[in-house]
């Protein structure tokens, strides 16, 4: 397997946060105001906490993930899916979202380069928007549980899976993914929590206990969620 296709994990799990279970009724009519939006000062301060577990953690502030984006639109660019009707997975507008928001990540490397876990914090100025980022696409997993992706001649076969999640939050959203390289099968289970205008994402790549990934992920969701609580 090429190690260009490794490239795409992450690429792959940030496209996808809104593939989650199905939005409580009511979400998206809700008015309750927005707390304070944490700032790249705050979150820089929540960043170092998540990191200070590994020593090899890597953190990817806003100013970093700007920069990325005309790679990651060149890399949709060579990205052929199939069906078509699943093409939004690669025509996300990042740029657009992230002027809704502040936003870090960290990635905390485990015992190989396909094994990790990767947080993110994301805090936007409205409600609503913090809610459209796990809610907007409703629908994605019915219509696209299973599409292949070809890069470069290489074919990916994906499936998904909504998942159940229980975080602090108020609203929560899981999926697992599978991805099939024939011969090479990578598990991405994701867990994503809204408090107010924030949203906590942890997202477990290359565990092997899909049992048991869900709940560590969770896990440190609410943790991540109650350093945000301290901050706001």
């Amino acid at each position: 397997m090429k190690k260009y296709a490794f490239l795409l994990i992450p690429l792959i799990a940030l496209m996808l946060p809104g593939c989650s279970q199905r939005a409580p009724e009511g979400m998206e009519s809700s008015s309750q105001a927005a707390p304070r939006q944490l700032d790249a000062q705050d979150l820089a301060e929540i960043a170092e906490l998540i990191a200070a577990v590994n020593e090899k953690a890597v953190i990817t502030d806003q100013d970093m993930l700007t920069a990325q984006i005309p790679l990651a639109a060149k890399a949709s660019e060579a990205i052929k899916i199939t069906p078509k009707a699943c093409n939004v997975f690669v025509e996300g507008e990042i740029a657009a979202e992230l002027e809704k928001m502040n936003t870090i990540s960290g990635v905390l490397p485990e015992d190989t380069y396909l094994e990790e876990t990767e947080v993110g914090i994301s805090s936007y100025g409205e409600v609503a928007d913090a809610k459209a980022n796990l809610s907007g696409s409703v629908g994605f997993l019915n219509d696209c549980s299973e599409f292949t992706l070809t890069l470069e001649g290489q074919e990916m076969e994906m499936t998904l899976e909504g998942l159940k999640a229980t975080t602090s939050a108020t609203h929560n959203g899981a999926y697992l993914v599978v991805i099939d390289t024939g011969g090479t099968k990578i598990n991405i289970v994701s867990v994503s929590g809204i408090q107010g205008s924030h949203v906590v994402s942890v997202s477990i790549t290359g565990g092997s206990d899909t049992a048991k990934d869900p709940l560590e992920a969770q896990e440190r969701a609410t943790a991540v969620l109650e350093m945000v609580s301290r901050k706001t």
